[in-house]
């Protein structure tokens, strides 16, 4: 019986894995990062957020080719306790033609359109 159900849990586990396969994803944990990708060719841009306090990840979509193709929230495991970590999840689609492009995100709330952004983030994304 343990058998049967460690072979439902690995499938299950495998499920999820390869559930985003083939498209490229990187979780912005630091100031700059580096991310890799083929011309035309969605990815997947996560960045962590303390939830409850009214701050978003906003993205400066001017100055890039870079397509934003979706835009949402995740909470990473199994974690739903009020003002517990989030994942704001960014999907972009590559440009067809490029080598480097630098993607910048700013953590500010939206009602304080004045006020200086409490983060920066930067991702460099290179053609593969």
């Amino acid at each position: 019986m343990k058998n049967i159900l460690f072979i439902l849990l690995a499938i299950t586990c495998m499920h999820c894995a390869t559930s985003r396969k083939g498209t490229p994803s990187i979780t912005l944990q630091n100031n700059e990062e580096t991310i890799s990708v083929k011309p035309n060719a969605s990815y997947i841009v996560e960045i962590p957020l303390q939830s409850g306090t009214g701050y978003t990840w906003e993205f400066d979509a001017l100055s890039v080719k870079s397509k934003l193709l979706n835009r949402g929230t995740a909470t990473p495991g199994d974690s739903t306790l009020p003002g517990g970590t989030i994942h704001d999840v960014f999907t972009f689609k590559a440009p067809a033609s490029f080598t480097e492009e630098t993607l910048s995100f700013t953590l500010r709330r939206p009602w304080e359109k004045n006020g200086a952004p409490a983060q920066v983030r930067a991702l460099r994304v290179k053609k593969l």
